[in-house]
């Protein structure tokens, strides 16, 4: 485009069951004008760390993580792709669906708790819409089990979940409901988006992305008591706080675990092994992310320190 190049960023997960059908889970990471941390270094963010979490997890169906290039410019990573290959492998790649999440980092300084998500209500063609809806009305399920956030149904357009729909795709995807002013200007930058917003938006996607290519749960069945129960039971107090935090699970008598605590730019400032009682004076007032390690599995708590 204007006589330069850019790449699609593609990650592959090899389905067990299904590996030659695809759950394209995409964004874009390009941006015009600004540092684009909204619009979409958002939903690359989660993206990139979608993959990250899923690598070691089954999954019935391949998944591709893909961040396209030339979204800004009118859809050319996305449409390149499914006129080079999608469409150019013989037989046509066989997609189960396609989940778009594009600026989903809401606006600092107001209330961030609903998501929107997409469906497909373009009739050219018609013939997939249904279907989309179907997997929309399974997207906002997961919403509700996976996150804090509320859901808001509304309809795609002008982002890269199009050209597969124009190619009689399954679509659907995550858009933010607080629209922000700041895409495609210079003040799109981390202060003027929520990061806690683009954390549960990241929940919301990981579980939904979970069931869309059907993970296995077969590595959760441990003995006594699983990680996943401790994590059901877990209790972080008081909180807020000043001084110090407790820990409590289902087993007290648990001795192989670790509990860090990190600021909202993801900097780790404390980590503890095997200690039920942290003491917490050090760190200035805010917001801070619990995570409770146990086993290899992690489970993450919002933290507020007072003063």
């Amino acid at each position: 485009y204007g006589g330069n190049s850019t790449k699609n960023l593609i990650l592959t997960k090899t389905g067990t069951l299904y590996p030659n059908t695809y759950v394209i889970v995409c964004g874009h990471y390009d941006t015009i004008a600004g540092p684009g941390v909204n619009d979409n270094g958002s939903g690359t963010s989660i993206i990139l760390e979608m993959a990250r979490i899923l690598k070691d997890v089954p999954t019935d169906y391949s998944i591709k993580f893909i961040n396209f290039s030339g979204e800004e410019q009118g859809l050319l990573g996305s449409q390149n792709y499914v006129n080079t290959v999608v469409n150019s492998t013989n037989p046509k790649m066989n997609i189960k669906l396609v989940f778009n999440i594009d600026e989903v980092g809401g606006i600092a300084g107001q209330i961030n708790n609903t998501i929107t998500c997409e469906r497909d209500t373009n009739n050219s063609p018609s013939t997939n819409n249904a279907a989309s809806n179907q997997v929309t009305q399974e997207l906002m399920n997961c919403v509700t089990l996976y996150s804090p956030l509320q859901t808001n149904l509304s309809y795609a357009y002008a982002s890269d979940y199009m050209p597969f729909q124009a190619n009689n795709e399954i679509i659907t995807g995550f858009y933010e409901y607080n629209v922000s002013n700041y895409p495609h200007t210079a003040n799109d930058t981390y202060a003027n988006m929520d990061p806690v917003y683009v954390y549960n938006v990241a929940k919301a996607a990981l579980g939904a992305t979970q069931h869309f290519a059907v993970a296995s749960t077969q590595n959760l069945a441990l003995v006594d008591c699983p990680p996943e129960k401790m994590f059901e039971s877990l209790k972080i107090y008081p909180n807020p706080t000043k001084d110090f935090i407790n820990i409590e699970m289902l087993n007290n008598n648990l001795r192989d675990y670790t509990f860090s605590i990190t600021d909202m730019n993801g900097k780790q400032l404390l980590k503890s092994e095997n200690s039920k009682k942290i003491d917490v004076s050090k760190l200035s007032p805010g917001m801070y992310f619990g995570t409770l390690n146990v086993e290899g599995q992690t489970t993450t708590r919002k933290i507020i320190i007072n003063k």
